[in-house]
């Protein structure tokens, strides 16, 4: 399970890394995955600071950080944040990325916020972080779930929102047909090709060659005519260049561009720390 995940803003080496107590969070949708479960018995013993964020609370991982020693003092008397999505055995991971994405954002606001408000703790933690850095997240935190509104067509309560509103939804989803099209036009293209020679194959007749059949020229009429070797050849070059001659139909049936090229789709996404574009490889 390994994923290169960079460290922004802290430097891990041998020489800075510090296991004196520090504050964990595993973040696991299932909270059952192996890696987790491992990470969460290893650092017990070096912290008694570990949190979890799952996609609900009764986990095998929380089952464990439930059972931890708790002293009274402590900040948190829960071990747990969940992102209320729940099980989701048959769904890739963007409904969970979005609720952690949300989740941890909510956390790291509040982190700073306590932060910020102490100038001794800004002054020992080194706090980069200003006031309106804080504005500028929070502001793109609530705007991010006006956009899903957008997005998905429907408010953060259940009901649809206006249909003026609808247009970004719109927009994705019919660009997602342009892309499944896009997609699928190579098994399409080899189902049509499939057909095409088992029928000729079968009747004796390619394409070709039938309509000069059906045009009354035929062998029996003009025996060792020369042209009988062209249309054959011709024949040849059809089935040579079937694939392509059938995703030039199904563009022409589509509407789409005949000029995009033929091969694997390729999605390029700019990321300056890399976790969307891990985000959108994993989903």
């Amino acid at each position: 399970q390994e994923l290169a995940m960079p460290s922004i803003g802290f430097p891990f080496t041998q020489k800075t890394l510090d296991m004196k107590d520090p504050i964990v969070i595993i973040v696991s949708h299932s909270g059952g995955t192996f890696a987790p479960l491992a990470c969460s018995n290893l650092m017990q013993s070096f912290s008694s600071s570990i949190f979890a964020v799952t996609s609900e609370w009764d986990t095998q991982v929380g089952k464990q950080l439930r059972s931890m020693y708790g002293d009274k003092n402590d900040l948190l008397t829960s071990r747990i944040f969940s992102t209320e999505v729940g099980v989701r055995p048959a769904e890739p991971c963007s409904v969970s990325v979005v609720a952690t994405h949300q989740l941890l954002t909510n956390i790291f606001e509040h982190i700073c916020m306590q932060i910020i408000s102490n100038p001794h703790f800004r002054s020992i933690t080194g706090s980069i972080i200003t006031e309106r850095d804080l504005q500028t997240l929070e502001r793109c935190n609530v705007e991010n779930i006006k956009s899903l509104e957008r997005i998905v067509g429907v408010d953060r309560k259940g009901n649809e929102v206006h249909q003026l509103l609808k247009q970004t939804e719109e927009e994705l989803r019919a660009a997602g047909d342009i892309w499944s099209e896009h997609i699928l036009e190579n098994a399409k293209a080899y189902i049509m090709s499939f057909v095409y020679i088992v029928v000729t194959v079968v009747a004796g007749f390619p394409l070709i060659s039938g309509i000069a059949y059906a045009a009354g020229l035929r062998g029996d009429k003009y025996p060792g005519d020369q042209i009988f070797y062209l249309l054959r050849f011709l024949d040849a070059l059809v089935y040579f260049w079937l694939p392509q001659i059938n995703i030039f139909i199904l563009r022409l049936f589509q509407g789409r561009n005949l000029r995009h090229r033929m091969v694997g789709r390729t999605v390029v996404i700019g990321d300056p720390c890399s976790w969307v574009a891990q985000s959108a490889e994993a989903f």
